[in-house]
């Protein structure tokens, strides 16, 4: 702001030198508010592939709740999957990875039916191992992102997955749910 400009407003009554002053207060008050939510927003940008359909999923209001060794129809939108402590679960085949950390949490989830082959993406909430089995063997992942800075999305992996059956294991959470999403690639 030039110096007159300064001046002027410095010779201007004081009432109107606090309303500015106010609304300088109100101005910074909201750039400062938005500033972690603008950096989380861009975290969520930063993954490997946009995981803004799952944002989406995990944010609705009507989010299925599943229960451990649920069976689900299909991967057509997320649900929180409650766990429970890792030594409790009856996995299909011994996690992929051993949990980091002690007393962690797990569950299992049967889709019934993939309804073709292709690109899978399988999105959580949370830090946890996930590993997807279909006809007695684990799927090798193709790719995986994360970010620790977005809400509500923790990781996703994709796997190379064919229709029908698919049994998706959940190990080495530190909460005692997690959101997921299992969706083809886009």
């Amino acid at each position: 702001m030039p110096s007159s400009k300064l001046r002027t407003l410095w010779s201007a009554p004081i009432k109107t030198r606090r309303t500015v002053a106010a609304v300088l207060a109100a101005v910074a008050a909201a750039c400062a508010a938005a500033g972690p939510l603008a950096a989380q927003d861009q975290a969520c940008e930063q993954f490997a592939w946009s995981v803004k359909r799952e944002q989406a999923l995990f944010g609705a209001p009507d989010l299925r709740t599943a229960a451990p060794g649920s069976v689900l129809n299909g991967p057509d939108r997320g649900f929180a999957l409650k766990l429970e402590p890792m030594a409790k679960v009856a996995y299909a085949m011994p996690p992929g990875r051993p949990p980091k950390i002690a007393d962690s949490y797990g569950g299992v989830i049967f889709i019934a039916n993939l309804p073709s082959a292709g690109t899978y993406q399988v999105t959580a909430s949370a830090e946890a191992w996930i590993d997807a089995i279909q006809n007695g063997k684990a799927a090798a992942s193709t790719g995986h992102t994360g970010r620790r800075d977005c809400p509500d999305v923790r990781k996703s992996v994709r796997f190379e997955l064919q229709p029908g059956p698919l049994t998706l294991q959940v190990s080495g959470a530190a909460v005692p749910s997690i959101k997921l999403a299992v969706l083809p690639a886009g």
